[in-house]
């Protein structure tokens, strides 16, 4: 059987979606979208092709990449655990409560003396451990803005996922 080429495979007739990996992708070595990107977009927008950027990151990350209110595209998030379509979540995955707090603990186990913080996420707003400056600049860089990014020892809703984040030292706890 010849081998055949991808430059040679059968054009499909309509593309309904198109999805992205961002980090080491499609973003640029500074975070964002290339701005060439954003006319194919339109391109894309015009054609009625669904855009869905497809990350490890949470929502409000990705979502502050692309114009609000940019019809032709939706999310998936925090790896398949978020997935947003035009504005409305159509699938959320919640890590309950004992195995957040059971991945928390063993993170602390893991890492003593090591410089590590924890973010809790959820789909509208973020928990972080640590009050330290360098931490809550990386923190807000990598949530992106939120609702809120809350100060505090337990979330008052069941939490999204877990991420560690290592910065400065800090004795402040979760």
């Amino acid at each position: 059987m010849a081998e055949r080429s991808w430059r040679n495979a059968p054009r499909p007739k309509h593309i309904a979606l198109v999805a992205s990996d961002m980090d080491g992708t499609l973003l640029t070595e500074a975070d964002t979208v290339p701005e060439p990107f954003h006319r194919i977009l339109d391109t894309m927008q015009q054609r009625g092709i669904e855009f869905v950027p497809a990350s490890g990151n949470p929502y409000p990350t990705l979502a502050r990449l692309f114009p609000p209110g940019r019809p032709n595209v939706s999310y998936i998030a925090e790896n398949g655990a978020l997935i947003i379509h035009r504005g409305q979540v159509l699938s959320r995955f919640d890590v309950d409560a004992p195995s957040v707090h059971h991945v928390i603990g063993l993170v602390r186990q893991s890492s003593p003396g090591n410089d590590v913080g924890l973010i809790i996420c959820h789909p509208d707003t973020a928990y972080v451990e640590r009050r330290d400056s360098a931490f809550l600049t990386g923190a807000c860089r990598f949530m992106g803005k939120q609702k809120g990014l809350r100060l505090g020892s337990s979330p008052s809703h069941r939490p999204f996922s877990v991420r560690q984040v290592g910065l400065e030292p800090t004795t402040d706890g979760l």
